[in-house]
């Protein structure tokens, strides 16, 4: 995707990340146990500098056993 994301919080990275594949953050395991634990999922309480995510997203095609993941704003 030619991005590179860096912070200090690996939450809100990974969230981040996720929702530039077209990915819920909320609906992966692993970030859902994270959650307001180790670091924000909520968009909002993410502080991004940068390029904002919607202006690079690149939503990727999931394999059928995998659509639960995706975001509702971009689920077919």
């Amino acid at each position: 995707m030619g991005l590179l994301l860096i912070g200090t919080n690996l939450t809100a990275v990974d969230a981040t990340a996720a929702r530039i594949m077209g990915l819920a953050p909320e609906k992966i395991e692993y970030l859902a146990l994270a959650a307001d634990r180790l670091g924000p999922l909520s968009e909002s309480r993410i502080h991004q500098r940068g390029e904002q995510w919607q202006s690079v997203a690149s939503p990727f095609e999931m394999l059928d056993h995998m659509q639960h993941l995706l975001s509702s704003e971009l689920a077919k």
